[in-house]
């Protein structure tokens, strides 16, 4: 909103600059000391505006800011589960290889024995 506000401030001097240039020439009628005036309003307000702008610019650096830190700390959670995921994953095939160990050893021990 206040890049648009500022966007048209910038384009009211240009033009109001332009018609003054014109109108120097005396080829279109205007009121010369009018569109000074108003040349002269609207760089005020343009000056007045880039404390506004330079306002917003920082608030928007600061929520991209956020957003950033945001998206690493659901990057690093997502990292955090995946590899706790593995880690059971890791746990559970272990506990697999061991429960398969102790069977083998049974099944050996039983034809041992008989």
């Amino acid at each position: 909103m206040v890049r648009a506000t500022v966007a048209g401030l910038q384009n009211a001097v240009r033009i109001f600059s332009q018609l003054s240039a014109a109108s120097n020439l005396h080829i279109h009628g205007f009121d010369e000391k009018k569109i000074d005036t108003h040349v002269g309003y609207c760089t005020h307000l343009l000056s007045a505006a880039k404390v506004h702008l330079e306002a917003a610019e920082r608030e928007e650096q600061q929520i991209r800011q956020r957003q950033e830190v945001a998206r690493q700390v659901a990057l690093a959670e997502e990292a955090r589960r995946k590899a706790e995921e593995q880690r059971k994953i890791q746990m559970d095939r272990r506990k697999h290889e061991d429960e398969l160990k102790i069977v083998q050893k049974q099944e050996e021990h039983f034809k041992r024995v008989k």
